[in-house]
This record gives structure tokens, C-alpha cells and sequence, in this order.
């Protein structure tokens, strides 16, 4: 992910360009049915992993999470809109949704992020807006 943070400068960008990662990665890793099988297993390895997670988001994401309306309003710290990041891109591996665009649209919305400011993976070149 740092590789793909990295290739921004632009805080907005930075949040962009982790957002689409976190989604397409968790697209790419699903299996037939993630929680079907095991949902005790799954939803307590989530529990179990996702403080060192967020952890390593608010690092690798520093000043970039100010973009976040409620962490700009104080509402929210840049820890707490990590976690809320981070469990709404698991969402989409516990209960997929058909097009993971749309939810990376929803993650975005949440963000704060202006439907221009679109990255592909590896942050290179733009990729189309859904909005």
C-alpha cells in the first residue's frame, strides 16, 4: 500500500489511491463465500487484526485522513476515521457487494473525496468516475 500511497503527493490523492487499493485488494482476495464457511473464524480474525491495521493506515495515511469531513470537524480522530475506513472496505469481503465500484464510491462519499479526484491502483494515470 505505501508504494501505492506514495505515488501522490496530494493528501486527497494519497486518501484516493488507498481507498481504491483497500477495495481492489479485498475484491481480488474473496473466495466463493468468505464468511459462509466459518463466519466465527472470520469475524474474530478481523476483531483480532484490526487495530495493528488501522495502526498501519494512520502511518502510512498521515495528514492524508484530514480529507475526512468528520476528522476536519472534529468529530472524528484520524485513528477513528482509519478504523471506520478499514471496516467499510471489510464490509465489502464479509458481505460482497456485486460491483465494487459503487462501494468504493460509498467509502469515497464517506471520505470526503470530490468525484474528480479518482487514482487507479498503482496511482499512474486516472481512471474514470462513477459519479
Amino acid at each position: 500500500m505505501r508504494v501505492v500511497i506514495d505515488a501522490h503527493r496530494a493528501p486527497e490523492r494519497r486518501l484516493d489511491a488507498a481507498l481504491r487499493h483497500l477495495v481492489l485488494y479485498l475484491d481480488g482476495s474473496q473466495g466463493v463465500d468468505p464468511i459462509g464457511a466459518d463466519p466465527e473464524f472470520v469475524v474474530l480474525g478481523f476483531r483480532r487484526i484490526l487495530a495493528t491495521q488501522v495502526e498501519a493506515l494512520v502511518e502510512v495515511l498521515g495528514d492524508s485522513l484530514n480529507q475526512v469531513p468528520a476528522v476536519r470537524a472534529g468529530a472524528l480522530t484520524r485513528v477513528q476515521a482509519a478504523e471506520m475506513l478499514l471496516r467499510l472496505a471489510c464490509s465489502h469481503y464479509l458481505v460482497p457487494h456485486p460491483d465494487p465500484e459503487v462501494l468504493l464510491a460509498d467509502i469515497r462519499a464517506f471520505a470526503g473525496l470530490r468525484r474528480n479526484v479518482v487514482t487507479n491502483a498503482v496511482g499512474r494515470r486516472p481512471v474514470p468516475s462513477i459519479r
